[in-house]
């Protein structure tokens, strides 16, 4: 019998499918992996920005997990947009009751357009709740801001917010630079034994919209198949960036990256 490797997505629903579960499945998919999705909010959203956001009520959000892990036991986890402080929490409380691995957390906060997708009481209930059981987690320069407090201009400040998030309790820290105005992009892995800098030519496009979930949606997926995690981390930067460079050009503002390439 054939046997795939899986792996489960909790996170929002994108109705344009540029990022959230929709997005997380497709990059899943274009590593052979089996993906799954338990939904924590429906965004009605697009290439343009967020019109509105629906949260899936509690006793409904546990049956979802439950119903997964239950009979499919995920390989991999990654999680992005956290709406509510208690759905941390009880992803956590499965993690620890299932013994469930490689978890990948991206602290999702706001979205490519700057609309707020998680309160502070759920960014605040993720670090307590999600980051002591991660392997690890995958902030973008805006989002490491908002957690550590430090303004983040350069690879310097990007290292001294990268140690402090490590020092909230994580294993590995990836902070993504994207947001830097740098002509290189720059991509850094935070452990307590290494550092490593991931530097990737700019491409002029405004088609980015999910990158952030794709990229962790990658590493969970390469760790679902055994990968070590640097080499993990390393085989999804290099496939965001293909998949930048071959964006499509759909809607009418941020398109979506090339999740098939």
């Amino acid at each position: 019998m054939n046997k795939i490797s899986t792996a489960l997505s909790i996170a929002g629903i994108d109705t344009s499918g540029g990022a959230g579960v929709f997005a997380d499945i497709k990059t899943f998919s274009a590593f052979g992996v089996y993906g799954m999705g338990v939904v924590t909010a429906i965004t009605a959203q697009n290439t343009c920005g967020v019109l509105g956001v629906k949260n899936i009520e509690r006793k409904f959000f546990i049956e979802q997990l439950k119903a997964v892990i239950e009979d499919i036991k995920p390989d991999s986890i990654k999680t992005g947009m956290i709406s509510q402080p208690q759905q941390a929490y009880e992803v956590a409380k499965v993690i620890v009751e299932y013994k469930l691995k490689n978890i990948v957390i991206d602290p999702v906060i706001c979205s490519k357009h700057n609309n707020i997708l998680t309160p502070k009481n759920s960014v605040k209930s993720i670090i307590e709740n999600l980051f002591p059981v991660s392997d690890i987690v995958t902030p973008n320069i805006p989002e490491a801001e908002f957690i550590t407090g430090i303004k983040i201009k350069n690879l310097d400040h990007m290292i001294k917010a990268a140690e402090k998030i490590y020092r909230l309790g994580i294993k590995n820290v990836l902070l993504k630079g994207g947001h830097l105005k740098e002509k290189k992009l720059v991509d850094l892995f935070y452990s307590q034994n290494q550092i490593e800098i991931f530097e990737n030519v700019r491409i002029e496009t405004k088609n980015t919209h999910g990158t952030g979930c794709a990229l962790s949606a990658a590493i969970a997926a390469n760790l679902s198949k055994g990968l070590k995690l640097i080499d993990a981390v390393d085989l999804s930067i290099n496939y965001i960036h293909l998949a930048i460079k071959k964006s499509f050009n759909i809607g009418k503002g941020c398109g979506p990256i090339n999740h098939f390439v």
